[in-house]
């Protein structure tokens, strides 16, 4: 399931090398994005947005949409780190 594989990303209290004071992680997810991508040069830009829950209905972006504030091309240092 999508929950074991999240918690999977986290090492649990019963690791050898975590103290035992780790709390779990809980977050609420409300809604989803569909991206695409360009090339290797090109940012993620939402195509979708799929809401979550009984009241969860889908957005599409047409043309998609950059998030805000985030640059359209990658900045060299991200480049560079790949």
């Amino acid at each position: 399931s999508a929950q074991k594989e999240v918690e999977s990303w986290w090492p649990s209290p019963s690791d050898d090398d975590v103290d035992a004071n780790t709390a779990p992680i809980s977050f609420h997810v409300t809604e989803v994005y569909l991206l695409e991508r360009k090339g290797d040069d090109g940012q993620f830009l939402r195509v979708a947005t799929i809401g979550l829950g009984d009241d969860g209905d889908v957005q599409v972006h047409d043309p998609p949409e950059a998030f805000p504030d985030m640059p359209l091309e990658e900045e060299d240092w991200v480049k560079e780190e790949r």
